[in-house]
């Protein structure tokens, strides 16, 4: 749902085989509502469907706390596992 209003583009790949994709989306400017510790095994979906944080069935929201953390996640090289804390944005 959050990749429909951006526009479809033409992505061409090195081989010239030619690819429609949706263009890159601006991340959100959220607000923090909490942080949290990590521990081994964490997912990011479960994570969101906590009591605590947004919950049941609440997976769909799991691309915000993804975008409210992308320069943390970025950091440590796209391994989840590398993350010590959790920054949970409202929604």
């Amino acid at each position: 749902m959050r990749y429909i209003r951006e526009p479809t583009v033409i992505f061409t790949d090195r081989s010239g085989q030619s690819y429609e994709i949706k263009e890159t989306r601006r991340l959100e400017v959220l607000t923090t509502m909490l942080e949290m510790n990590l521990r081994m095994g964490d997912a990011i979906d479960e994570i969101a469907t906590r009591k605590t944080v947004y919950g049941d069935e609440a997976e769909v929201l799991a691309y915000k706390i993804f975008d409210h953390n992308a320069v943390a996640i970025a950091d440590a090289g796209y391994d989840l596992s590398r993350l010590k804390t959790l920054k949970i944005p409202q929604v």
